[in-house]
């Protein structure tokens, strides 16, 4: 699986308010469900599973989630990505009693679950390099943050 072809300009959001963990899995699924490549259910799917098992990751300054879940109200595979220029709360995945400030979320809707695997093991290649996420951290706009995150998705692959 190549994560360049589930990325688009359409699918990535800078939010530069304070918001909440349901707010933003609501408005990136909602980028993907205009897009007509997933359905409502799938963000409902979404939310119930991170209510269950959290996705926060604590990676040295700047956190990081990835929302998902299995859904039969994926259309077609897709990443969206947010930035939270304020953070937003999430619990943590290795400790779930514990909220941390996440900077960047990245929701997978994905068809099945050998897929799902694939594109959680390449995010998760993805998100360990710091100066990576610091430079999607400080992206001054969805277009910039676009050229940034596509830019290295080519530099992974290669």
């Amino acid at each position: 699986m190549n994560l360049l072809d589930i990325v688009k300009p359409d699918y990535l959001c800078i939010f530069h308010e304070p918001c909440e963990r349901e707010e933003i899995i609501n408005r990136l699924g909602m980028l993907l469900t205009n897009c007509g490549v997933v359905e409502q259910a799938y963000i409902d799917a979404v939310l119930a599973r991170e209510a269950e098992f959290p996705t926060g990751l604590e990676l040295g300054e700047i956190h990081v989630a990835i929302p998902h879940a299995d859904s039969a109200a994926v259309k077609s595979p897709a990443i969206a990505l947010g930035v939270a220029k304020r953070g937003v709360p999430f619990r943590s995945m290795a400790e779930p009693e514990k909220e941390i400030a996440v900077h960047l979320v990245i929701l997978l809707a994905t068809q099945r679950s050998e897929m799902q695997l694939q594109a959680l093991e390449k995010t998760m290649d993805f998100v360990q390099d710091p100066k990576r996420l610091k430079s999607l951290l400080e992206a001054a706009d969805e277009g910039e943050l676009y050229t940034r995150f596509v830019e290295y998705l080519v530099l992974e692959e290669q």
